[in-house]
C-alpha cells in the first residue's frame, strides 16, 4: 500500500510540475523514470493521459448568455481564429504549444522568466468558473475582454464590438 502512496505523490508532483513548468519536468523525468523503474517517455505518455482525462468543471447557471455564447462559438471556431490554438477539450495546444511573444503581440517580460523564452499556449477548460480576473498567458489583462480586444488588434481580426462581446460570452460557457 504505501508504495501506492509513493507513486501517487510521485505522479500528482509530476502533474504539478507539468503545469508549472514542462521544462522542468522534461529534466527531471529521467530521475523519476529511475525511482519509478520506468522509461521517462512512458512516464510522460501516463502524465499527460491523466492530464486530458480531466474534465474541466462547468460555469454556474446564469453567468453567461447563452445566445451570444452561441455565436461566440461560432466566431472561436472561424472569424477569431481561437481555435487553432485553443483546441478541445483542454482548450489548449496538442504537441508543441509554446509560442513567442512576436507571435502572440506581446512584449518578453514573464517569457524571459522561463528557460526557452516562450509563453505557453493557456488551457481555457473552466475558464468560466474564474471569480477574479488575470487572463492571458502571464495574466496581464483583468477581464476577457481586454483579451480579445488585444487579438483583434493584433491579430486584425476585423470583430465588432459585438462580435468580441459574443466571443467573451462563449469564453465564459467554457
Amino acid at each position: 500500500m504505501a508504495g501506492y502512496r509513493t507513486i501517487a505523490a510521485t505522479v500528482s508532483t509530476a502533474v504539478f510540475m507539468q503545469f508549472l513548468d514542462a521544462t522542468a519536468l522534461n529534466t527531471a523525468l529521467p530521475a523519476m523514470g529511475r525511482d519509478l523503474h520506468v522509461m521517462p517517455i512512458d512516464l510522460n505518455v501516463a502524465i499527460l493521459a491523466y492530464q486530458l482525462s480531466l474534465a474541466a468543471p462547468h460555469p454556474a447557471k446564469g453567468t453567461f448568455d447563452a445566445a451570444a455564447a452561441r455565436r461566440g462559438k461560432a466566431l472561436f471556431d472561424g472569424k477569431a481564429t481561437c481555435a487553432s490554438c485553443h483546441m478541445p477539450p483542454t482548450f489548449s495546444e496538442p504537441g508543441q504549444n509554446m509560442h513567442t511573444p512576436a507571435s502572440i503581440c506581446t512584449d518578453d517580460f514573464q517569457a524571459q522568466r522561463s528557460p526557452d523564452g516562450m509563453y505557453r499556449t493557456t488551457p481555457l477548460g473552466g475558464l468560466g468558473t474564474r471569480t477574479k480576473g488575470g487572463y492571458y498567458h502571464d495574466g496581464r489583462y483583468a477581464t476577457l475582454g481586454q483579451v480579445v480586444q488585444h487579438y483583434n488588434s493584433c491579430m486584425n481580426l476585423k470583430l465588432t464590438a459585438r462580435e468580441q462581446s459574443d466571443v467573451v460570452e462563449y469564453l465564459k460557457s467554457l
